[in-house]
């Protein structure tokens, strides 16, 4: 057969290196199961594959960009480098052949983009920026349509597929080539149909009525030459057959997401074939993004057939697709897989096979298959590598704790989920002298393990704490200092500040701007370093000036509230001018007329940022030990601090004496804040509520999407009236997100009949999504363990925020 090129040419910045090895080894593959059936050839070129020459760059490369049958462009954070005739190579290659296709009507071009967080967008830098400008222009042109991926999974799958796809389109079938395809034959007896099975034998198989009429109604047109026409669902039908027998010849081809889908309608109908429900089965287990119905089809299977089923694909199905599916199954659902099997997942050249393979010897929790995991404890790819070890540590561990212990030591660069799991209730079963052996040498992860777990046992002495003072990681020196101070060691903060550097700043520093970030700081310790102090040396530590003193007063406000409580009125009712004037007299006693130059260098913002300390320090102590009318601090300084400082404490104070007056309040500042205070503020809005429902009905529409799932988790937990019609309205969201946790409340909260008829009434919707039926078909048709891993997933992508 005569092999023709197709050259394609890959464009991208630097960033995206992963992608392109892909992209390389997925053009390796097509040629090797396709070039030789089909006679087509991929030639992939990049800028990598052209020849150094004298002339500028990327004129050298733009010959090979000029040569391309097929663009391929793809674009994540990275813009590129100018090439003194655009702003980057990947730009100008896109000109070229853009231009040259609106000529000639050459190359066709694709172009993709990788998912860029929300946080990113919000400051993209120069590089983004490009990127995105450029996305936008293309959507305005609406010249090209690109597609978008979110990880190198679906890369892999995307660009696989779509080569597979592209090729198979050029192929021009000779008529002698068409009679040698394995194909079906078109004789039949009624309810039978004659297919090619074995080379040497063909083989009776038993179809459905339904089916056998439909082909017979085509051949009969057929052989009178009638033009077929079909109605939705007989094409529908007949594309599920010939798809299913063209799969069995053609590199084990399987149904799209629109094709799975629509078929899946007709699931009640249909008797369907067992050629179409193998079909079925593998175009499910090869979905990616849970798009694809189907285990409906395989309701009466057994766990332990559905096992079986999963195996046999690993080992013998032609799509990879199919056999990443049905090993990940496996694997997730924690299957105790016999050797065989595993060794097969570890001969292939798939990275997520391997990977899963090792977690199925994981699974099987046998020491003699410790053994196959040594080839890939030093493999080139760390995400292989690194689940090797940590498969090998915890199968060490099961078998003997201190062996495992001491090959996390060696081989380790993070703390296994079984090890990590002992440490909350202090069930490490290894020896301590290997604790205080993973403190010298290990890597960073376990050497902060270490120090946390030999502190919280008591075990650390005051000299190996001073010792773990010289270590290079904060948290292992932080773990140290905290464990002299328990100790009673003598310990003050010019000795904490020599630990723990203040980190340079730049911009305005004091108020929050431009700080760089530091694991530990040194004054995270003073609240420490207080409590160790009486209320009488506490209070003479009270300046208003001083950058220690709020702290000073947050522990007298909390431990010593019975000595304190009517000074911290006082300051409170007052803004700290008491205060304030007091220790200016001791500045003006201390260093005479200099003071006011001194107290002059507090500028206004500097006074305010000061005083929203003080005022956080104080409500904390009023949430914990004050009265009923104290509530009015909080209510006259909630959001009305420097940089909204005394926010959270000033909700803690509204938990305790707060009303639903306070409820707008509350979502208000929930709406302009972040993290803990705005989880706080949902909190005890919820809290102080008189009507919960109405409450959460309305924050389920917030534009905040952080406010917008709370109310989803608290309806999911909160026994509602409407609970359930709530959820249903989420499944029409445009939010993917909301469907889902809309769907796992119904999940959760409804019989098996009522998800059926759910699942009914939202196929006879004009509009529907294809992941709400994927899950309902998962957790509603699934079997044994199959079933309750997908009930455990969906509850957890619930729980989520």
């Amino acid at each position: 057969m005569q092999r023709n090129i197709l050259s394609v040419f890959l464009a991208s910045p630097g960033d995206l290196q992963e992608e392109r090895n892909t992209a390389r080894s997925s053009v390796d593959r097509v040629n090797k199961i396709l070039a030789r059936r089909v006679g087509w050839q991929i030639e992939l070129l990049g800028w990598e594959d052209t020849l150094p020459g004298y002339s500028r760059p990327q004129a050298l490369i733009n010959k090979d960009v000029d040569s391309a049958d097929l663009f391929l462009g793809i674009l994540w954070r990275r813009w590129g480098q100018d090439t003194d005739k655009f702003s980057s190579g990947f730009e100008e290659e896109f000109i070229r052949v853009r231009d040259r296709r609106r000529k000639t009507g050459k190359p066709e071009i694709w172009l993709f983009f990788k998912e860029i967080d929300e946080e990113s967008k919000k400051d993209p830098g120069d590089q983004l920026k490009q990127v995105l400008k450029f996305r936008d222009e293309q959507i305005n042109l609406k010249e090209l349509m690109f597609k978008e991926f979110s990880d190198i999974e679906g890369w892999s799958q995307i660009i696989n597929d779509g080569l597979i796809a592209y090729l198979l389109d050029l192929v021009k079938f000779e008529p002698e080539v068409l009679a040698q395809e394995h194909s079906v034959a078109l004789e039949y007896d009624k309810a039978k149909i004659i297919t090619k099975g074995d080379k040497n034998q063909d083989k009776t198989v038993d179809y459905p009525a339904a089916l056998v009429s439909l082909f017979d109604q085509i051949a009969d047109k057929l052989k009178k030459g009638y033009e077929i026409a079909f109605d939705t669902w007989e094409g529908t039908r007949f594309f599920l057959q010939s798809s299913a027998w063209f799969s069995e010849t053609h590199l084990g081809e399987v149904f799209g997401n629109h094709e799975i889908n629509l078929t899946y309608i007709k699931r009640n109908d249909w008797e369907i074939s067992e050629s179409e429900r193998w079909f079925l089965l593998r175009s499910f287990l090869s979905d990616t993004y849970n798009h694809r119905p189907g285990w409906f089809w395989f309701k009466s299977k057994s766990e332990t057939e559905i096992d079986n089923i999963l195996q046999w694909l690993l080992k013998n199905d032609t799509n990879v697709s199919v056999r990443k599916g049905a090993i990940n199954l496996l694997a997730d659902t924690f299957y105790k897989s016999n050797r065989e099997i595993i060794e097969s997942g570890l001969a292939e050249n798939d990275e997520n096979i391997i990977v899963d393979s090792i977690r199925l010897i994981r699974n099987a929790e046998k020491e003699e298959y410790l053994e196959l995991l040594e080839p890939f404890i030093q493999n080139e790819k760390s995400r292989i590598r690194e689940t090797a070890i940590e498969v090998k540590i915890e199968l060490l561990y099961l078998k003997d704790p201190n062996q495992g212990f001491s090959f996390l030591i060696e081989s380790g660069t993070k703390i296994p989920p079984l090890i990590d799991s002992k440490f909350y209730t202090l069930g490490l079963q290894v020896n301590p002298d290997l604790l205080f052996e993973g403190l010298k040498g290990s890597e960073t992860p376990i050497r902060r393990f270490c120090a946390k777990y030999l502190r919280k046992s008591k075990l650390l002495s005051k000299d190996y704490c001073y010792g773990l003072l010289k270590d290079p990681d904060s948290l292992v020196r932080k773990e140290g200092l905290l464990e002299l101070i328990e100790l009673g060691e003598k310990i003050d903060m010019e000795f904490i500040k020599k630990l723990f550097p203040e980190p340079r700043q730049s911009g305005r520093g004091l108020l929050g701007y431009g700080s760089s970030f530091s694991d530990v700081k040194a004054d995270d310790f003073i609240p420490m370093l207080f409590r160790k102090r009486s209320s009488e040396n506490l209070l003479s530590q009270l300046d208003f000036y001083n950058v220690n003193s709020e702290e000073a007063y947050r522990v007298l406000a909390v431990d010593y509230f019975q000595e304190v409580e009517t000074r911290i009125r006082t300051d409170l009712d007052s803004e700290f001018e008491t205060l304030k004037s007091e220790s200016e007299i001791k500045l003006r006693e201390q260093y005479g007329d200099a003071a006011e130059s001194i107290i002059k260098k507090f500028k206004p913002e500097i006074l305010d940022y000061i005083k929203a300390s003080y005022i956080s320090a104080l409500l904390e102590g009023l949430a914990l030990h004050g009265k009923k009318e104290d509530v009015k601090y909080a209510r006259k300084y909630l959001g009305n601090t420097r940089n909204n400082m005394a926010d959270y404490a000033a909700i803690k104070l509204l938990s305790q004496f707060g009303n639903s007056s306070d409820l707008n309040r509350l979502i208000e500042i929930a709406s302009n804040s972040y993290g803990g205070t705005k989880e706080l503020a949902l909190e005890v809005a919820f809290k102080l509520s008189e009507n919960k429902d109405e409450l959460l009905k309305n924050l389920i529409e917030h534009e905040d999407k952080m406010i917008s799932n709370f109310s989803i988790i608290k309806i999911s937990r909160f026994d509602m009236i409407d609970k359930a019609e709530i959820a249903r309205n989420l499944l029409a969201s445009k939010d993917d997100e909301k469907r889902i946790k809309g769907l796992s409340i119904l999940i959760i909260n409804s019989s098996e009949t009522e998800l059926e008829t759910l699942l009914d009434e939202y196929l006879n919707q004009q509009t529907y999504y294809y992941n709400v039926v994927t899950w309902l078909d998962k957790c509603l048709y699934s079997t044994g363990r199959y079933k309750s891993h997908f009930h455990t997933k969906i509850a957890n992508l619930l729980a989520q925020n």
